[in-house]
């Protein structure tokens, strides 16, 4: 009887940390959804810059249209953009009019 009581007691042991290991294992639903806000904020932030590089593409185009030569610098172009640039983000070669996302 007394090593029935004691293998019971092993069993509930066995059964209760098998649970508690299980349970840390799953995924934190906080977590998971603080990291899905993250990388929705990223992936709207990038989409947002490269539109900016459309308009920021146009514009280049249309200073060329308009005075024979790409602009120096992005600078020459900030008021057609009815905003400021965010000149940090962009690698632009006055030669050629080619602007992209610094990487």
């Amino acid at each position: 009887m007394y090593y029935v009581k004691i293998k019971i007691i092993f069993l509930a042991i066995f059964i209760l940390l098998t649970q508690l290991i299980i349970s840390c294992e799953q995924k934190n639903p906080i977590s998971e959804y603080g990291n899905a806000l993250i990388s929705s904020y990223e992936q709207g932030k990038k989409a947002g810059e490269e539109a900016n590089l459309k308009n920021i593409r146009d514009a280049i185009q249309a200073y060329h249209a308009a005075n024979g030569k790409y602009p120096e610098t992005l600078k020459e172009i900030e008021g057609m953009m009815g905003s400021p640039i965010n000149f940090d983000l962009y690698q632009y070669n006055p030669e050629t009019g080619e602007i992209k996302l610094k990487e």
